[in-house]
């Protein structure tokens, strides 16, 4: 079977490109899957912040209620006072759900039993119990089908105190909240455990649920269900396939172009002398001698890279560890020959991995490169600067005397430590940075 080079490459890059097509469609899912966890969490904080400052509201509310009714009735006959306020009363503010005024006898025992039940124990409490309610108390509870927020404190009168007791739905803060998230609720009528509302749908729009715990003091009273609209993986690979196949198959195109020009050529050039030159001399004849080496000065040039890249590192540009280690070790033997002073300093960025999830490794990576840059403008030229391993960096200087290393390391930490702009966003760099000299804290690199 004849083996046919072109044909082979071509169907190589195909390969690959379908591979790149395969890649790209993963790496969306994953983009889409990350976006859609940030913006679910991004709405629970947002929501749960807002619930938190309704239920505040609602408790600042009810209490302001109790203070209004307690008012009323300091003075004059309380029950006939507080009947004929509550007939308007609940009228204007049905989330009230009652207004109980409780009186002792001479003993301290409970006149007349509340009809309603709530969260305080009425039948088993006498005036003693409330003797240490030196303030209104609000509570929640469930009771049956309902939860409520309530209110519990002494009203002062001529004779016996007497105790005022104010319930309210506790649920009342979700129509202000339903208003401003601009979502329409409804309660679950078949939950038994706890009360849960759940967002009404508005249209046929496939949409995750979010979960957000609705708690009193530490205890679970009822759950809300929110729907989020998610990014969807089919409906944006949809809309970006053509550009991006367009942009592979170009790139393919263009890869098998060069692959044609830099190594399928050459290699086709170097069979064919190779082929003229063993007939050659398989004839006998003595021909002069072309030169069989194409592709030897691609090497050569391939060879000096990976000598850069064996040295530098690929991300900044600055040397790596191993170059860096060479020249302290440099430095200490020209320091024991001559008597030269030197200083190690060691700066770490301690947030980058916080920086590379939140944001991305990309943004983490530009970063780098900026500080990069910074250390090679604010050190001079013959300071050896290094990146040993992520965020850490080295930086090797001559010292001449103490107060020029002072105002060199004062210079770096300014310039790292300000905020940076990487692809429009703000990052600030938190710095961990060490300092040791030669040879006053040690005499070799390890020390």
């Amino acid at each position: 079977m004849k083996f046919k080079l072109p044909l082979f490459s071509a169907s190589l890059i195909i390969g690959l490109a379908l591979v790149s097509l395969v890649a790209w469609s993963w790496s969306l899912q994953q983009v889409i899957q990350q976006e859609n966890r940030i913006q679910s969490a991004a709405l629970k904080q947002l929501w749960q912040a807002q619930i938190t400052y309704f239920q505040q509201k609602q408790r600042l509310w009810l209490q302001s209620q109790f203070q209004l009714i307690s008012t009323l009735l300091e003075s004059g006959d309380q029950d006939q006072r507080l009947q004929t306020f509550l007939w308007e009363y609940y009228q204007r503010y049905p989330s009230i759900r009652s207004v109980l005024l409780v009186k002792f006898d001479q003993n301290g025992e409970i006149k007349s039993y509340p009809p309603k039940p709530g969260c305080l124990p009425i039948k088993q409490s006498n005036q003693q119990d409330f003797k240490n309610y030196l303030v209104p108390r609000i509570s929640s509870c469930r009771v049956v089908d309902q939860v409520l927020l309530e209110i519990v404190g002494p009203v002062p009168s001529s004779g016996n105190d007497s105790v005022l007791i104010v319930s309210m739905n506790f649920f009342s803060f979700l129509k202000e909240f339903s208003n401003v998230a601009n979502k329409t609720l409804q309660m679950n009528l078949s939950s038994t455990d706890v009360i849960e509302y759940t967002e009404v749908k508005n249209s046929n729009d496939d949409i995750d649920a979010l979960t957000i715990s609705l708690e009193e003091g530490g205890l679970l009273l009822g759950k809300l269900h929110l729907g989020i609209q998610p990014i969807r993986y089919i409906d944006l690979w949809v809309q970006q396939i053509f550009p991006v196949f367009l942009i592979i198959a170009l790139a393919a195109c263009l890869v098998y172009t060069q692959f044609n020009r830099l190594l399928i050529k050459p290699l086709l050039l170097l069979e064919a002398k190779m082929r003229d030159t063993v007939g050659t001399q398989y004839k006998g004849k003595h021909g002069r001698h072309r030169p069989v080496m194409p592709g030897l000065k691609l090497l050569h040039e391939y060879f000096h890279a990976l000598q850069g890249m064996a040295k530098h590192d690929p991300l900044t540009g600055l040397n790596n560890r191993i170059i860096f280690e060479d020249r302290l070790a440099q430095a200490i033997n020209e320091g024991k020959r001559s008597g030269r002073k030197y200083a190690l300093i060691l700066i770490d960025i301690t947030n980058l991995e916080s920086i590379a999830h939140l944001h991305g490794q990309y943004l983490a990576d530009a970063l780098l490169k900026q500080i990069a840059e910074n250390l090679l403008t604010s050190l001079r030229e013959s300071d050896n600067i290094s990146r040993f391993d992520k965020g850490l960096f080295a930086v090797l200087i001559e010292v001449v005397d103490p107060d020029q290393l002072v105002s060199l390391v004062e210079k770096v930490y300014e310039t790292l430590i300000g905020r940076f702009k990487v692809y429009g966003r703000d990052l600030e760099a938190n710095l961990g940075m060490g300092i040791a000299a030669y040879p006053e804290h040690g005499i070799d690199s390890d020390q």
